[in-house]
């Protein structure tokens, strides 16, 4: 396993993606294959199940506050993702199609050139290289949208995301009470001949 908590197999599925197509999938360390691929408004029951593998402790980790069920309109939202100003991707176990971790960025308001990274993984998931690759994704995707900068908020209690956030190199830019944020300046997209 690496510091970015991926395995020797997990490694070899993500960085084999130089042609776009190998990089579709994740093989954890035993074995389970993971597709990776765009979340679509028809991965709302998905999206539901997904927080409902959720211990109450991640829920609170990544709403930072209680959150027993997420409301119909709060489900619509994270579903509806519009490709440029909300991107988010999802990791889907091959078995049996359930939604196993989600990240996301969502532009914030009144900025064409910022957004906020969120990411879930289901409990007995977590700490296997699902995130970490998820979120590499999610900032591809941001950088290449035209996004110069990603922040994420935590809870101070939350060391795992925490340490997730500074592995991908997000740099702590103001704490607030129990939250901290932290932020990564995203550099353009180069290209052979320039910049994208």
């Amino acid at each position: 396993m690496n510091e970015f908590g991926q395995t020797k197999e997990a490694r070899r599925a993500h960085a084999a993606g130089a042609d776009g197509h190998a990089r579709d999938e994740l093989v954890l360390d035993d074995g389970t294959r993971l597709r990776l691929r765009p979340l679509t408004r028809d991965d709302r029951d998905g999206l539901l199940a997904l927080f409902h593998r959720l211990s109450e402790e991640s829920r609170w980790q990544r709403f930072m506050s209680p959150k027993p069920t997420l409301a119909a309109r709060e489900l619509d939202y994270l579903a509806d993702v519009g490709r440029v100003a909300h991107e988010a991707f999802a990791a889907v176990d091959e078995r049996d199609g359930s939604l196993v971790g989600v990240a996301r960025y969502v532009g914030h308001s009144g900025s064409e050139t910022s957004a906020e990274l969120a990411v879930e993984v289901a409990d007995e998931l977590q700490r296997r290289g699902i995130g970490t690759t998820l979120c590499a994704r999610v900032i591809e995707r941001a950088r290449e949208n035209g996004f110069t900068v990603l922040t994420a908020t935590a809870l101070w209690t939350n060391q795992p995301a925490r340490r997730l956030l500074r592995r991908l190199g997000f740099h702590a830019c103001r704490s607030q009470g129990r939250e901290i944020e932290l932020a990564l300046a995203l550099e353009p997209t180069v290209e052979k001949g320039g910049i994208a």
